[in-house]
């Protein structure tokens, strides 16, 4: 079976050894610009190290209260690769071979040997293989954070989450395809390259992939190449202009509404013109519109009652309002009599937790139960 020499760490470099050529037999202008470009690339990647570093103090803050959550053990796997990265230092391989590659204006020039060639080309093979590790770990958390912010849960910290891993993402995805680009370059001096004698460096029957693409396989296809979706926001001017057009377009719908209502008149055909929606919808969506004042009153139709409790919004005006009542009405405190002061406060803080991690069916049974074992234990 043919070692994988991408994937050990402590893969020695083969002795530096260089020869001479006649120049016109060996153009170096491509090749050295090809190096240079690459250093120049891979050193001015610090955005993606301080987002790295940035994964670093989520993991070392949330350690202990989100360990056991898929998507963080997903992004400890990325912060992980991200860190293999690191150390293999690729911009260090890359300026040590290009030293030993003389400028292009000798009649004869100094090149290093294929051995060189080939161990920068196989480092460059483990970073592609880092790289996509990172790509999957990063997609497979912020899915999962995702998902919990459609389920209406962990908005705050899911939002951190997930934009940090999507920089993480977009970043190393990019790099991966100037990765394989570089090697597939690279990879065409090869044989144009003297190979050194006696030097038993890595084994025979180590051959190197033509096109660094066909070696990954589906993984780089599935992950890294894949355009079937748009990666940008709105950077085109023709759909910032769209964008504007339809903002004004609303904007006159609700100014017309707002005539209306005073005239008692509502011309439903005002909105069909513009959108081909229902009418229904669009009342929906301009009611997004109105502003909502800092003290207005979103609670008119609750009852303070054990039976009103059946959603989570439910369970918050619940905690304010006994709160409130255990405070200046006590009356109409439901748990006054039955909790003491020290209980409820700790039944309290035991739910601003479980608000934010637990779903709702789950949240409401333990709700009860909770609250029945508090009060029937004092």
């Amino acid at each position: 079976m043919e070692e994988e020499f991408w994937n050990s760490i402590n893969l020695i470099a083969p002795p530096f050894t260089t020869y001479s050529v006649r120049r016109k037999n060996f153009g170096t202008d491509q090749f050295k610009k090809c190096l240079e470009n690459a250093i120049a690339y891979f050193a001015e990647q610090t955005t993606f190290f301080e987002e790295v570093n940035q994964i670093s103090q989520i993991i070392y803050l949330g350690k202990s209260q989100f360990r056991m959550m898929k998507g963080f053990q997903e992004m400890k796997k990325t912060h992980q690769a991200a860190i293999r990265f690191k150390r293999l230092n690729i911009v260090d391989i890359l300026e040590a071979f290009n030293s030993y590659v003389a400028d292009d204006f000798q009649s004869e020039i100094l090149l290093p040997s294929r051995q060189n060639l080939d161990y920068v080309l196989i480092k460059l093979q483990g970073v592609s293989k880092i790289l996509i590790r990172i790509i999957t770990c990063s997609r497979k958390s912020s899915r999962y954070f995702l998902g919990l912010i459609k389920m209406g849960s962990f908005y705050i910290k899911g939002s951190i989450f997930v934009s940090t891993l999507a920089k993480v993402w977009d970043m190393s995805r990019e790099m991966c395809q100037y990765a394989v680009k570089l090697y597939n370059d690279l990879r065409q001096f090869r044989d144009k390259l003297q190979e050194i004698k006696n030097c038993e460096w890595i084994a025979n029957n180590c051959e190197l992939p033509e096109k660094l693409e066909d070696w990954l396989g589906d993984e780089y296809e599935c992950f890294v190449n894949n355009e079937t979706y748009d990666t940008k926001l709105l950077t085109k001017s023709e759909d910032i202009e769209n964008f504007r057009k339809e903002m004004q377009q609303v904007t006159e719908i609700i100014k017309n509404l707002k005539t209306n209502e005073q005239e008692d008149k509502v011309e439903s055909k005002s909105i069909s013109e513009f959108f081909p929606v229902k009418i229904e919808k669009m009342e929906l969506e301009i009611e997004d519109y109105k502003p909502i004042l800092r003290n207005e009153v979103t609670h008119l139709d609750y009852k303070h009652s054990l039976a009103s409790v059946r959603s989570k919004e439910n369970v918050k005006l619940f905690l304010k309002f006994e709160d409130k009542y255990r405070k200046q009405d006590p009356q109409k405190s439901i748990t006054i009599k039955r909790l003491k002061q020290k209980a409820w406060k700790d039944f309290k803080n035991d739910f601003k937790n479980k608000l934010l991690l637990m779903q709702e069916s789950p949240l409401l049974e333990y709700f009860h139960d909770n609250l029945n074992h508090y009060m029937s234990n004092e």
